[in-house]
């Protein structure tokens, strides 16, 4: 039966059509395999060093103070090209020291330009998340922790898990929970923070 403008497709999947045999196409098969499992795999990315770490935290604090000022930030909506370099320097630090899309959530940044890597949440998402969790009562260590999706131990996992049965089988803190009661609803958030979280697989 001819298909797809007239050609012959069975005709088409037969490897004699481009002038090889079926023995020729496992031989060039197999060699392309061995070809594929004898490559080097790509060297990872180099981990971030402490100096990365410290101008890190140097370039967050000038982005927060870049932020509150009233004149830096009109020069940036102006347009203005060494406020904009500026910005694009200490945001690079940044990325660099390890703390990446989290940092900037954490600072409420979107520069310019970003792109995504296509895992997880958005940078977007992330900021719009920072906000609902500072106001829960969730420090900016543990927010990182969940911005980062960073695991934790099956230890911790295993008590968090009890410790959660116990409160929910707490008739008073249940109705606490209920009330919305601000310290318990906070316990509540960093209760299902945890076990939210993948469990590192110990040796």
């Amino acid at each position: 039966m001819a298909l797809n403008d007239g050609q012959d497709i069975p005709g088409l999947l037969n490897p004699g059509t481009f002038g090889m045999g079926a023995d020729a196409a496992k031989a060039e098969l197999a060699r392309l395999t061995a070809e594929f499992k004898s490559a080097s795999p790509p060297a990872p990315d180099p981990l971030p060093t402490p100096a990365d770490r410290t101008k890190a935290a140097e370039a967050r604090l000038k982005l927060e103070a870049l932020k509150s000022d009233p004149e830096a930030s009109r020069k940036y909506l102006n347009g203005d090209v060494a406020t904009k370099l500026q910005f694009d320097e200490l945001t690079a630090s940044i990325a660099a020291g390890g703390g990446g899309d989290a940092d900037l959530a954490l600072l409420g940044i979107h520069p310019d330009g970003h792109i995504d890597s296509g895992i997880g949440a958005t940078l977007r998402d992330q900021i719009a998340s920072v906000g609902p969790l500072r106001e829960a009562g969730i420090p900016d260590d543990v927010i990182r922790q969940v911005l980062t999706d960073a695991p934790v131990s099956r230890f911790e996992y295993a008590t968090v898990e009890q410790m959660q049965r116990e409160r929910m089988g707490n008739a008073e803190w249940r109705a606490k929970l209920m009330a919305n009661d601000y310290q318990t609803k906070r316990e509540a958030t960093l209760m299902s923070i945890v076990l939210a979280s993948k469990v590192v697989e110990e040796n």
